[in-house]
């Protein structure tokens, strides 16, 4: 940029608009610049008083102007402005996108650590076997521990419900309770009628019992109070099913046994599909008139022995009327209100030693 020193004028007229004299240094030629615009109307009559008082001494220098009538100082505040505006907004793009991939990480790492809801009623179904006061194994627990499993379950909230309830569910005929829990026996021993039957009712709890119908016939033919081995008999499944505590299930009449060819009511390797369904079919029809004849109550649940699911077991199963199936497979229920989402039922064995707390606190994980 060059620098143009004003020289004294021949005649400073006050008024008017005198002609400017522009010297530049060096030897280099005077030019008049007679633009009128260059400067607006006070900044003109500003230089003229200056000139007057100080014509020596010149307070402006003048630059001269790019080719054009607009001054350099009004073009280069335009580009900063336009510069500015620029700024602004790619500062204001960033942003933006600094917000989006910031929520984005988060909404991702959110869906991450937060599981999707399940959609249906979840039911936890518990196994029991024996209650017993001595001489306990992993599937024997003491009378204390049941009182504590239930005690436990009434502090955290939870219902205990029956199949009855669940198929009732599924049919869309009533609601379940918020926390719902099935608590089954298996096997109708002695000893779930002396020692689970009082503290069942004691806490108002429901359960369902799954009786083997042959072991009912045989100690109620031949009764015996050993409650190591002893099963119940027919006066005490009517009993504990009279008093609204125990709901009688099927599991089998005499199939629950692991003899050299069938293990419980599992198909034998090459028979034929035909035989294998007069077998079932035979054996759970008599179960279930023994209980209907006994109990009054036909069963609409059947409890597979051992947890041997048979894939062709279950439109036999379905063509008897059964309305759900008990399974051994581990882990929780998320039922639906649709009727296929009751057979083979996962279930979680309540061992000897290990609460019931932490028992459903590993099951729950599952749904994770």
């Amino acid at each position: 940029m060059r620098f143009f020193h004003r020289t004294k004028p021949k005649s400073a007229p006050i008024s008017g608009r005198p002609a400017r004299i522009l010297a530049k240094p060096d030897g280099m030629k005077r030019r008049k610049f007679q633009n009128s615009n260059f400067f607006s109307t006070p900044q003109r009559k500003c230089r003229q008083l200056l000139t007057l008082m100080h014509p020596a001494k010149p307070h402006m220098l003048n630059v001269v102007p790019p080719t054009g009538n607009r001054p350099i100082r009004k073009a280069g505040a335009a580009f900063m402005r336009l510069f500015q505006k620029k700024t602004w907004m790619v500062l204001l793009t960033g942003l933006a996108a600094f917000c989006l991939c910031t929520l984005g990480g988060y909404a991702l790492s959110y869906k991450k650590s937060v599981p999707a809801q399940p959609r249906g009623a979840v039911v936890p179904i518990i196994m029991y076997h024996e209650v017993k006061t001595s001489k306990f194994h992993k599937l024997a627990v003491s009378q204390a521990e049941l009182a504590s499993d239930l005690a436990w379950l009434r502090r955290e909230g939870y219902t205990t419900v029956t199949m009855q309830n669940l198929i009732r569910y599924t049919h869309g005929e009533e609601d379940l309770p918020p926390k719902p829990i099935v608590l089954t026996f298996d096997d109708g021993y002695l000893n779930n009628y002396a020692y689970a039957f009082p503290v069942l009712k004691q806490y108002g709890d429901k359960a369902v019992l799954s009786i083997i119908a042959k072991n009912t016939d045989d100690f109620t033919r031949v009764p015996d109070q050993n409650m190591n081995y002893a099963h119940m008999t027919w006066n005490q499944v009517r009993e504990v099913q009279d008093a609204g505590v125990f709901e009688i299930q099927n599991h089998t009449y005499d199939l629950h046994a692991m003899g050299k060819k069938r293990f419980g009511c599992k198909k034998l390797p090459g028979e034929s599909l035909e035989a294998y369904t007069r077998v079932l079919t035979e054996d759970l029809t008599r179960c279930q008139d023994e209980i209907t004849a006994q109990t009054g109550a036909t069963p609409t649940t059947f409890t597979y022995p051992y947890g041997n699911v048979s894939k062709e077991s279950l439109p036999i199963i379905r063509a008897m009327g059964f309305q759900a199936s008990l399974s051994c497979d581990y882990g929780i229920n998320v039922l639906p209100r649709d009727t296929e989402s009751l057979f083979v039922l996962k279930r979680v064995s309540r061992f000897h030693n290990v609460s019931l707390q932490k028992t459903l606190a590993k099951a729950l994980k599952t749904l994770k």
